[in-house]
């Protein structure tokens, strides 16, 4: 269930993901990768790199709004790898190991609908590094991401049968989340006042 979601996008390069919502995934929306492989052109690895997912609705995902699923030596020794000792590991594989706070990664103006949570995945959890976020300001302080996303609640006409169009008390979600079309008539509905 590593890299299962709504939108998954894997050893990828110059990806815009935008407008889109995301319902009752494993992520709302993922970036999984590997160790760098293959080639994207002459001495090209693919990795990920200079992704920019923003203005999204992500909502109700069972583990997480997005998932940063990198199964690679920066978040730590994979549970397998026995052949190297903790110092040699760190030496020949650790040393080489892709931050993903360099890879131009741009998180921001996401709307979270996560009640029972996680907003954000930082790795994968069978490595040690890994990091669950809940609290956003914990995320813009040590990620420096998601400056304009937004945790707050959501309801959709019907999740049951298949009608993710906001409930009207909730219109002016599409407004916060940045959706650039939201179905007729909602984007003049008021947001409910407290």
């Amino acid at each position: 269930d590593w890299s299962g979601a709504g939108i998954c996008l894997g050893e990828s390069r110059d990806c815009y993901v935008a407008f889109n919502t995301c319902v009752g995934n494993m992520y709302g929306v993922s970036i999984r990768g590997q160790v760098p492989r293959g080639s994207g052109g002459p001495g090209r690895p693919y990795v990920n790199e200079n992704m920019t997912i923003r203005n999204n609705l992500l909502a109700y995902n069972k583990k997480a709004g997005f998932g940063l699923m990198w199964d690679q030596a920066f978040f730590g020794r994979h549970p397998g790898e026995t052949k190297l000792s903790d110092e040699e590991w760190e030496r020949e594989v650790g040393a080489a190991a892709i931050d993903p706070d360099t890879v131009r990664l741009l998180l921001d103006a996401n709307y979270y609908v996560c009640p029972d949570t996680e907003l954000v995945r930082w790795g994968v959890d069978w490595r040690r590094k890994w990091k669950p976020y809940n609290d956003l300001a914990e995320l813009r302080a040590e990620r420096h991401i998601e400056w304009h996303g937004q945790r707050a609640p959501a309801v959709f006409m019907s999740i049951e049968t298949g009608d993710y169009r906001l409930h009207p008390r909730y219109a002016h979600v599409a407004d916060l989340a940045g959706l650039r079309h939201p179905p007729p008539g909602l984007a003049t509905v008021v947001a409910p006042q407290p």
